[in-house]
């Protein structure tokens, strides 16, 4: 990876490290919390703001935000829910940002289905 970025693996927590997944509603009983979430290894001690963001209207917007636990692991949930309470239904592309640093890129497709 890029010299002195603090990321030292990652993977989702089914075990693939796919950048590009498709969540069906109904695989997953329309129930967020059933969804693989990001799982992010970082060197311990390493204590930046870690955000998943999405872009919409050509703006990149937080998602999510967490930091690293001691050993330096931290879980990044993705959220299937349109603003209007409903299951999304399309592709979007999310980034997480290290610090300054863009460590992954994903493109995430839910289908109410």
């Amino acid at each position: 990876g890029k010299k002195g970025i603090a990321l030292v693996d990652w993977t989702w927590t089914d075990g693939t490290t796919e950048t590009a997944r498709v969540f069906n509603s109904s695989a997953y009983g329309g129930n967020a919390a059933s969804l693989p979430q990001l799982q992010f290894r970082l060197r311990p001690g390493n204590n930046s703001l870690m955000s998943l963001q999405f872009m919409q209207d050509d703006d990149w917007n937080d998602e999510w935000l967490t930091k690293a636990d001691l050993r330096g692991k931290a879980i990044v949930p993705i959220d299937p829910y349109c603003e209007n309470g409903s299951w999304c239904d399309g592709t979007y592309k999310y980034r997480v940002k290290l610090g300054g640093d863009i460590v992954g890129y994903f493109d995430i497709s839910y289908w109410d289905r």
